[in-house]
């Protein structure tokens, strides 16, 4: 079966009331990437047992809230016993699931999957706040470093609220913060995604982190409006 030890800080055990839109790596043919099971568009799977020792769930289906480039889409189906974990990356681990499609992600399917913010307006908008005036902060004094962070604060922060997060939780070392990494030659450019849980760069504070790894991809590479924020704030 496809079941990873799991060592997290997951809800009580639940059941599903509707079906839930979860997501999962598998390989080329459709298999686990951990076990031999190879999975059919909704073909129901064998019961798994859920068991819990601690903060350990031994057993059970894997799947994650949210998207990633490649990744297959899947259903919990309803009735089924799971656990979520908030923190970690919000992951499900369940009693039963199933494959929606087997065809995998694109990036355009997680941006719309996601709904984002495209704009830093947009993201003002979500906020209910009114964008910065860059002529009156540059005859403050500000440069054009200070407005790009005060606009990547802004846009990160509307991802944080979207999925439940108003402030991380440096003393969880189980909360995950993910932030991006980049190449400051030229010419300059994404290099990853990276993982924090208690500890952040000076180059990059709390506030610059976001919730999972494909929202840092989107913020720091894929929008084309807010790579050049991070540009201006890294370079000048």
């Amino acid at each position: 079966m496809c079941f990873v030890i799991i060592r997290k800080d997951f809800d009580e055990k639940k059941v599903a009331t509707e079906d839930i839109v979860v997501y999962k790596n598998l390989n080329s043919d459709l298999t686990s990437e951990h076990q031999d099971y190879k999975y059919k568009v909704g073909k129901s799977n064998p019961k798994i047992k859920l068991t819990k020792d601690g903060k350990d769930i031994n057993e059970g289906y894997h799947s994650w809230k949210t998207p990633f480039i490649g990744c297959y889409k899947f259903i919990i189906p309803k009735g089924s016993e799971y656990y979520y974990s908030p923190n970690q990356s919000l992951q499900y681990v369940s009693t039963h699931i199933e494959l929606a499609s087997d065809t995998p992600l694109t990036k355009e399917d997680c941006i719309e999957i996601c709904g984002f913010p495209a704009t830093y307006k947009e993201a003002c908008e979500r906020l209910g706040i009114e964008p910065l005036d860059e002529n009156k902060l540059l005859e403050c004094g500000l440069d054009k470093k200070d407005i790009a962070l005060k606009k990547l604060e802004t846009v990160i922060r509307s991802i944080n609220i979207q999925y439940g997060i108003d402030k991380y939780d440096w003393d969880n070392s189980n909360q995950y913060k993910w932030r991006g990494w980049f190449y400051l030659d030229s010419p300059f450019r994404f290099a990853a995604a990276a993982c924090r849980s208690t500890s952040a760069g000076a180059g990059c504070a709390s506030r610059l982190h976001l919730p999972f790894r494909f929202a840092v991809d989107y913020v720091c590479n894929i929008n084309e409006e807010f790579f050049g924020y991070w540009k201006d704030y890294m370079l000048d």
